[in-house]
């Protein structure tokens, strides 16, 4: 049986805070790498890369991210300037979950980047090529606003209703990705006026993997507060997420693309945009289902 997993994503980092880490509300190439066109930014905008007058760069790179679609920075700010969190703030923020809450956290380690510049002899533009290596391990939490106010305030509230809890999932990803890359100039001068294009062709290997499938979850509380019914219909699909993983085996194949698109009216303005990380993977190897219903 294989695993399909289909990775749809543009570039979206949210920001989050936890106590004692910092952390923003954007990502500013520019303020991160110190260079937007250098070889480790150029990887969330392909068409950015520009070695200037070198030839030659390699990197590495490192970074953990965590997002969500509820909880924005003011209110993380706010919470981390109380010394206490009061009954009024979780029921504000759990009132702010729409269909669900979805919480994404990872890590992307890029282990080698080497890109290679050459100018045209005639008109001097820049043409890069790249080849880079990515471990990438990404995992999100996905819960209802139903779920978030049973664990909060606890069944007693629900007495005598059928709370749907749905939806609940806990989804899991270990890839690593080769990738082949060029960034050219389609129209216009060296950032003024210029068109640049970059893309990057991926291979992926899959180390293991979590997806949930079927996610139907209810639950029901005698109004006397007797007796607790708890109904379930769960699919898990899995590979190698027993002893079996190994980061030079892989048990699931697949490809991707990176693209984008930069526009430099001068050489003080830029504007960019593309799609990166539209990806696919199949797993299929030691490929296990976990199946439950009650």
């Amino acid at each position: 049986m294989k695993n399909r997993i289909l990775i749809l994503s543009t570039f979206l980092l949210l920001g989050f805070l936890f106590s004692g880490i910092s952390s923003f509300g954007q990502y500013n190439l520019s303020t991160f790498y110190d260079n937007q066109h250098d070889v480790n930014a150029a990887r969330f905008f392909p068409s950015e890369l520009d070695l200037g007058n070198h030839h030659v760069q390699a990197g590495f790179d490192y970074y953990f991210w965590v997002g969500n679609n509820t909880i924005d920075y003011g209110s993380i700010q706010d919470l981390n300037s109380n010394k206490t969190i009061n009954r009024d703030q979780v029921n504000n923020m759990i009132s702010k979950i729409n269909s669900n809450f979805i919480l994404g956290f990872g890590q992307d380690i890029q282990v080698l980047a080497i890109a290679y510049q050459y100018n045209t002899p005639k008109d001097d533009k820049h043409v890069v090529f790249t080849l880079s290596v990515d471990d990438k391990v990404a995992a999100n939490l996905i819960i209802s606003q139903n779920l978030a106010n049973l664990i909060w305030q606890g069944n007693g509230p629900f007495a005598g209703q059928t709370l749907n809890l749905d939806p609940i999932s806990i989804n899991i990803n270990y890839t690593r990705e080769y990738a082949l890359g060029s960034t050219f100039t389609i129209l216009g001068d060296e950032h003024e006026q210029e068109i640049r294009v970059g893309i990057r062709a991926k291979y992926i290997q899959g180390f293991g993997s979590m997806f949930m499938s079927n996610k139907n979850f209810n639950i029901y509380t005698d109004p006397q507060g007797k007796s607790v019914d708890v109904g379930f219909d769960y699919n898990i699909n899995t590979s190698r997420t027993d002893n079996g993983f190994n980061l030079f085996n892989p048990s699931g194949y697949g490809g991707g693309v990176d693209f984008s698109i930069s526009y430099y009216p001068t050489s003080s303005l830029t504007f960019a945009a593309g799609i990166t990380n539209l990806n696919y993977i199949t797993y299929n190897r030691d490929v296990i289902t976990y199946t439950k219903a009650g």
